[in-house]
Parts: C-alpha cells; structure tokens; sequence
C-alpha cells in the first residue's frame, strides 16, 4: 500500500495546486486519481474564506482532473441538505419533496457559511460532470 498511496503537501486554493513543478508533474504522470478532504469546516466566519477553500479549491482540483483525465473524489457533507427547511417557501413539501444529486436545491436554509460553500463546491462538480468524479457526504457522529 505505501507504494501505491503517496500524500504531497500543496494548497488547492493556488494554481497548479500550490505544487512545486516535479510534484505537479508526479501527480500528473503517476496518480489516476484525486481525493478532496480539504475543507474549512467551522461555521461562522467570512465567506470569502471559505470559498476561497471550498469552492475555488475545488475548481481547482477540477481543473487538474479534467485537463489531466484524473478521477475526483470529493468528501463533501449531508449538511448541504439544510438543517431546516425553509417554511415560507410553497413548493416545498417535507413528506414528498426528495433531496437527489440532480436537483440538490430544494429550497433548503444555506445561510451558514460552511453549508453554502460546501452546497457550492458540489455546484461546481454536477456542472463538470464530463469529469469523472464520485462525491462523498459525510456526516458528523457521536
């Protein structure tokens, strides 16, 4: 496994993933794919902070994974799902109204600045999805 598995420190929220030029052409040349845990999880802050890390950093590695035909795999989370409903909203029915990677926008509350750039992030993966890319919604547990 340790020959198959190698972790190199770069920054996604740079270009070239903040890589020195071997690293970027290692990873390039010797990986089939990417997996994302990168992420700004506290949630109170500045958006600009997390989009930065969320969102652009994720458009970054999809950059790579799509000019380099690698696989992404992107650990998101189930909080993009909203942790309450939006109640004034008429179209939307809690018994029936069904959350899908396809219209993952039901009119939940994405007021928290980690659920919205988390929901954006995964925004980004759906509208590329001529990369191969496989998403992860993890959850929190006790």
């Amino acid at each position: 496994l340790k020959d198959r598995i190698i972790i190199i420190n770069g920054d996604i929220t740079l270009e070239n993933l903040g890589l020195s030029e071997s690293d970027y052409i290692q990873i390039k040349n010797d990986t089939t794919t990417i997996i994302n845990c990168a992420a700004k999880v506290s949630h109170f802050g500045r958006y600009e902070l997390y989009k930065k890390i969320n969102v652009d950093g994720v458009q970054h590695l999809i950059n790579f994974c799509k000019n380099n035909s690698k696989t992404l795999y992107h650990m998101s989370t189930t909080s993009i799902a909203g942790n309450s409903f939006n109640e004034s909203s008429s179209d939307l029915n809690i018994e029936t109204n069904i959350f899908q990677e396809n219209n993952f926008f039901i009119n939940q509350n994405l007021d928290n600045v980690y659920t919205k750039s988390k929901f954006d992030a995964e925004k980004l993966i759906l509208e590329n999805a001529y990369i191969s890319a496989a998403k992860y919604s993890l959850t929190g547990t006790c």
